[in-house]
């Protein structure tokens, strides 16, 4: 369910390949943990491509479409859980971060969203590297 406004979705847990967001950083001063948002790599790919964002790569002039999330939801019918403050979208099991999605801030998403529509939205809490 959600409490609060957040989730309670399984959390992933940040690893150094966890970007989470520019440059490694969420643009607030975070380190990429926290409520980031799931994008599909596929699409984040064609994104790069289109905008040059990643140095040293070639732009292309074919615009992603919408900024979809349905490759990486799990279908089961039972899987979707509705919420008075909106619904929680499972995602499948065995996804690999950075090679089937990656994470992104919530203002990156905002943006993203707004610019080409699409989604459902894929928040999830990640939490910091365990320091022992």
């Amino acid at each position: 369910g959600i409490k609060n406004g957040v989730s309670k979705a399984p959390a992933l847990a940040s690893s150094a390949c966890s970007w989470g967001g520019l440059n490694g950083l969420d643009g607030r001063g975070g380190l990429g943990y926290g409520v980031l948002y799931c994008v599909d790599k596929k699409w984040w790919d064609k994104w790069v491509a289109y905008t040059g964002f990643a140095s040293g790569r070639r732009r292309t002039l074919l615009r992603p479409g919408d900024l979809t999330s349905e490759r990486l939801l799990e279908k089961d019918f039972e899987s979707h859980i509705p919420g008075t403050l909106g619904s929680f979208e499972p995602m499948k099991e065995g996804l690999v971060p950075n090679e089937d999605f990656i994470l992104i801030p919530p203002g990156v998403w905002d943006v993203l969203y707004e610019m080409y529509g699409g989604g459902p939205p894929l928040p999830r809490m990640v939490f910091p590297p365990n320091k022992l």
